[in-house]
């Protein structure tokens, strides 16, 4: 596709470049609706003499474009094009580009781009239709004004089909045209969403927006390098098209879709996160529409697209899956399914699926991430290492626990720096579990001078410390590969009621810096 080489504005409108290079081509689409108007040899209303205009403007504007459409404010800085190259507004030239739209769809796109810039083209385009009903363009308008021979309208015909971009992407919104009238009077409109995201906004439809969000830069961006890695020949490349979709597995609070959004961010990608246990439409039909409109806002924008709990709703339906498998197997989608463990495996029958794994943080890199992410003013003392192995944190909940652990630091003491007490506390509070009935959590306050044993007692208590403190680095060390299972520990306390093992466990836990759960 290529902007129109007959026809290029002397002058553009430097206040607003995005908008003005825009509004360039909508002035070549309104000068030909014009130029069709006053081809037709009908009366027209009073509204219409201050609405178009002249019949002379209009050819003189034909062959010297200003710019902008007759109703656009006239601008005070001007300024010329440069290298002499056809101009076009970088969000129409993404959306060209993404969409592979061909000139005439390019042309039908910004005719129904019109009515949401000024309101007065709904009468008009009824006028020109010989309708009040009809307010919107038709199929048959665009015909018309775009193409020069009863060949070519047959040959564009096909951009209005269900599979050509216009409609399977939903860039325009289709009426479902009347029994009474013929296909080519089907009405017309480009959906807004496109005039947003021309205009720059970032809009996701009312229907949408309860499900579907775009992610914030991340606060910590920081993900697995095995991840990027995993994904970086799927995604990341432009050599694959259409793309696979990504199934990721991991377990729920692994932070997956953060990872994900900081890889995309990275190559300055935005993520558009789905959860489909959100959306409260249970009709498969309206939903498979919903996940066309959030493919196309992904795609418009070339970001990646996260989604939740697809599995879940694809096992109740017999449609859903064939149906959502033809709509993801597109160009330009980058697509990533967040699936369970445990789930069954996500078949789609006629996009290819790439399975991994949710890289585990390891020690070393759980200690890196807490000491980035803690303030320069702060004890010399922590024990990252201590802190690491016994808590779970991602770097989606990092920022925020170190944020209460500041305010724990404020209660405690204003003027101290932070201590490994405040940042701890944070800790307890953001992993405790609730355990119902089932359990107790108890905060450990005794320690091992509280502690009345004999000295091999103390000494096996202290060899139990000392293998909790060395497990990460033994397993490390490749003795994780060799065993299956059974790589924690654990112990045994045995003795008569009121003997001392609850406090002997919670001397232990206060001496990691953990809860005691009873």
């Amino acid at each position: 596709m290529t902007i129109s080489s007959d026809y290029q504005p002397a002058l553009i409108v430097q206040d607003d470049c995005q908008l003005s290079l825009l509004y360039s081509e909508l002035e070549r689409i309104d000068l030909l609706l014009q130029l069709y108007c006053y081809s037709l040899s009908k009366p027209r209303d009073d509204v219409f003499n201050t609405f178009l205009l002249s019949e002379g403007e209009v050819e003189a504007r034909m062959q010297y474009p200003v710019g902008r459409p007759h109703w656009a404010a006239d601008a005070q800085s001007l300024c010329l094009p440069t290298g002499g190259q056809p101009l076009l507004a970088e969000g129409l030239t993404e959306l060209i580009n993404r969409f592979e739209l061909t000139d005439f769809e390019r042309d039908t796109l910004l005719l129904g781009l019109l009515p949401h810039f000024d309101s007065r083209y709904y009468a008009l385009f009824s006028w020109v239709q010989q309708g009040k009903q009809s307010q919107l363009p038709d199929f048959s308008l665009a015909l018309t004004l775009f193409c020069y021979s009863e060949m070519e309208r047959w040959a564009h015909q096909a951009s209005f089909l269900h599979r050509a971009p216009l409609i399977n992407c939903q860039l325009l919104s289709v009426e479902q045209p009347k029994k009474d009238l013929a296909w080519s009077q089907t009405r017309f409109i480009t959906d807004s969403s496109v005039y947003h995201f021309l205009l720059g906004h970032h809009y996701l439809a009312p229907a949408l927006a309860s499900w579907a969000e775009w992610s914030s830069p991340p606060a910590l961006p920081f993900y697995p390098a095995a991840l990027k890695h995993a994904l970086a020949g799927v995604l990341l490349t432009d050599d694959i098209e259409p793309r696979p979709v990504v199934l990721l597995r991991g377990m729920p609070g692994s932070a997956r879709a953060h990872a994900v959004s900081g890889i995309f961010a990275s190559e300055n990608r935005q993520t558009l996160l789905v959860d489909i246990d959100k959306c409260t439409e249970s009709d498969d039909d309206a939903l498979l529409l919903h996940l066309t409109c959030l493919m196309r806002e992904a795609r418009m924008r070339g970001a990646g697209m996260v989604i939740r709990n697809l599995l879940t709703r694809m096992e109740k339906s017999a449609s859903l899956p064939e149906k959502l498998s033809e709509q993801l197997n597109q160009p330009g989608l980058r697509v990533v399914c967040l699936i369970e463990p445990y789930a069954p495996p996500l078949w789609l029958k006629k996009t290819p699926t790439l399975q991994t794994e949710m890289p585990v943080l390891t020690l070393e890199e759980k200690t890196h991430l807490l000491r980035d992410c803690l303030p320069e003013q702060r004890a010399a003392d922590m024990d990252l290492i201590s802190l690491s192995q016994r808590y779970t944190f991602t770097p989606e909940s990092l920022p925020l626990i170190v944020q209460e652990a500041e305010l724990y630091r404020q209660q405690r003491d204003p003027a101290d720096v932070l201590q490994q007490c405040d940042i701890r506390q944070a800790l307890n509070l953001r992993t405790q579990q609730n355990f119902g009935s089932l359990a107790q959590r108890i905060t450990p306050k005794r320690t091992l001078n509280d502690l009345l044993v004999s000295e091999s007692l103390l000494q096996q208590l202290q060899e139990m410390l000392t293998a909790i403190r060395y497990r990460e680095k033994v397993l490390a060390g490749g003795f994780k590969d060799k065993v299956g299972y059974g790589v924690g520990i654990s112990a045994l306390f045995y003795g008569d009621s009121g003997t001392g093992k609850t406090m002997a466990a919670e001397v232990l836990a206060h001496t990691l810096g953990v809860d005691l759960i009873k």
